[in-house]
């Protein structure tokens, strides 16, 4: 039974893909990510078994594949060096249809052992996030006027005080 709990608590890895591929040079291989509810880690690694040549792996959305593919501007999300070895890990925080893509980038043909794997884990696939600008000026000024407001209030206690202490008479001193 604890164990069980340790394995459900320690969140749920899913294996998307983990094959040996061929890629002839300057050629890639994409495998589909598709994140339909919760924020994941997108996790790939790769390491050449055949061949003397240079991989890397990418992360990019699929609208951003395609307009690779027509040789449009596209944003990478995630990448590796390019290597005999790589590991890549992201945490996607948006749902949307997503590619892990292994790139040949040298001009020899290599066969590698290609893993991509999505984990779902509450406490690893957070990601933080700032306020936005004009929240984060309001959150400041709100602020400001309530240290204000505190400060004027405990000022005008402690005038209050000292004045009625001046208008009493000392007592005499001690000799």
């Amino acid at each position: 039974m604890i164990l069980l709990a340790l394995i459900l608590a320690a969140g749920s890895q899913l294996t998307l893909f983990d094959e040996v591929v061929r890629l002839p040079r300057s050629q890639w291989r994409a495998i589909n990510v598709t994140l339909k509810q919760r924020p994941a880690r997108v996790e790939s690694r790769f390491q050449v078994v055949r061949g003397n040549a240079a991989l890397r792996a990418v992360l990019m959305s699929r609208d951003d594949v395609e307009r690779f593919r027509r040789g449009e501007e596209f944003r990478i999300l995630a990448a590796t060096d390019a290597g005999r070895e790589g590991k890549l890990s992201y945490i996607v925080s948006r749902p949307d249809d997503y590619m892990v893509l292994l790139e040949n980038t040298s001009p020899r043909s290599a066969m590698a052992q290609f893993h991509v794997g999505v984990e779902f884990n509450e406490y690893t696939s957070f990601e933080p996030r700032t306020v936005p600008p004009e929240r984060r000026a309001a959150i400041i000024g709100v602020s400001l006027l309530v240290f204000a407001v505190i400060g004027g209030w405990s000022g005008a206690l402690l005038l209050r005080a000292s004045r009625r202490q001046r208008t009493q008479p000392l007592p005499p001193p001690f000799f």
